[in-house]
């Protein structure tokens, strides 16, 4: 799953392929990005809160683990959807950004309001594919998403031709 929308997409074939188009942020389609992320986050915690629940169980005070238990339990359950509307309510301003990329063999260029990137593919790590989007890894934390859901089979079988292998 992907939180961008294409909204439009050209493909130059030739000598020199090159594949451009637009996506927008969509605050909707990164809610379950966001929620799943903070799903495993929040399994940590848990098992993390049960252990200690457990261990003072053991040494006597057993209605503070019972309460530390249950919220413990609750956690995975609840805690992503709290997450999730505070971290978009705190990246609003992100959301409904047009973001223009333009793909070659040298690598990838996107275009905003506000900044140009440019990423060569020699300085890649590894790119990922996934089922709405393709991750390029560039270093450490940092990766850059492709997104590639409302692209056609062509369009995706020639971005397929521009990554590296």
């Amino acid at each position: 799953m992907t939180l961008f929308k294409i909204i439009y997409c050209s493909v130059l074939v030739g000598e020199d392929t090159v594949l451009t188009f637009q996506a927008r942020t969509e605050a909707a389609l990164a809610r379950p990005i966001i929620r799943r992320f903070f799903v495993r986050t929040m399994l940590f915690v848990a098992v993390g809160g049960l252990v200690v629940a457990w261990l003072i169980a053991l040494a006597g005070a057993r209605q503070f683990a019972f309460y530390l238990a249950v919220s413990s339990a609750l956690s995975p359950i609840y805690g992503p959807w709290m997450m999730s509307a505070e971290a978009l309510k705190r990246n609003a301003d992100k959301f409904g950004r047009m973001i223009a990329f333009r793909i070659d063999r040298t690598g990838v260029q996107t275009f905003t309001g506000f900044s140009e990137g440019r990423w060569n593919w020699s300085d890649v790590r590894r790119v990922e594919q996934r089922r709405d989007q393709v991750l390029v890894h560039i270093g450490g934390p940092e990766f850059l998403c492709i997104p590639t859901g409302g692209l056609t089979e062509d369009q995706r079988a020639q971005l397929k031709t521009l990554l590296p292998s």
